[in-house]
């Protein structure tokens, strides 16, 4: 289970981290670091943090067994993610993409700005 926090309007905030949410969602990775997140989430700010991630265990629980038992995931409910830090898929991803930007920002023929969302973090 991976979680992120976000910003929301709360009309009921007192506190600025009243205005502060997380999201509850699964992941996945190969053997080589490739990374896919199910499509389906929960967000504190809509069901509570306790059973956003109580119903979120219990869905990756289902989802163990299921592939425990020898099933398969049906990628149209996933979506690739940036690979592992470090892992094989990463080290690819950095060459292939991240590098090409990086050298192009260095030399000048590109600007920050015109960086595409993928890879733009990273600089």
């Amino acid at each position: 289970m991976s979680q992120w926090d976000f910003e929301y309007n709360n009309p009921w905030a007192e506190e600025p981290a009243d205005n502060i949410a997380t999201s509850y969602y699964i992941m996945v990775a190969d053997h080589k670091g490739n990374q896919w997140a199910h499509n389906w989430s929960l967000q504190s700010n809509k069901v509570g943090h306790h059973e956003a991630r109580e119903r979120v265990e219990k869905m990756l629980e289902r989802m163990e067994n299921h592939l425990n038992a020898g099933g398969a995931l049906d990628l149209a409910h996933w979506g690739e993610t940036e690979p592992m830090y470090g892992s094989e898929a990463w080290q690819r991803y950095e060459r292939e993409e991240i590098a090409p930007y990086a050298e192009a920002l260095y030399r000048g023929s590109i600007h920050y700005e015109d960086l595409p969302d993928s890879v733009r973090g990273y600089f």
